[in-house]
């Protein structure tokens, strides 16, 4: 009935076999599952993403716009997606351990901590003479 007086054709409302009255999420649900969007990406491209504080609560604001939660998980699926390719253009040779969200399309690389060379102690394992 609510749908025919907002005006909907009623031979349309009659093939409707269900309705849902749906209640907006709240700030947490949205938060979570903003975190859970940072965790299939990292399993997507197997890297490790990281999302500060501020970067969920950024993303949190454009889910309630127009747009929704859907475009929130492609904003944060594009932003690694070019972090992710341009570091492999610009330094593939460089390790990468993690990549670290920080707002809306703002991802810092932290790279990998390169382990230094131990030498050994002689050369061509020679023994010294006495």
């Amino acid at each position: 009935e609510d749908l025919i007086q907002y005006g909907a054709c009623e031979e349309l409302v009659g093939r409707i076999h269900h309705v849902f009255n749906l209640q907006p999420l709240g700030e947490e649900t949205v938060a979570e599952l903003v975190g859970d969007y940072v965790e299939e990406v990292a399993k997507e491209y197997n890297v490790s993403v990281r999302i500060t504080p501020n970067a969920v609560n950024e993303y949190v604001d454009i889910s309630y716009g127009p747009t929704g939660l859907r475009y929130t998980r492609s904003e944060i699926m594009d932003a690694v997606n070019t972090a992710v390719s341009e570091h492999m253009i610009s330094a593939p040779e460089k390790e990468v351990k993690e990549y670290l969200i920080l707002g809306l399309n703002k991802i810092k690389t932290i790279p990998s901590r390169r382990r230094s060379k131990k030498k050994p102690d002689s050369q061509d394992g020679e023994q010294k003479e006495r």
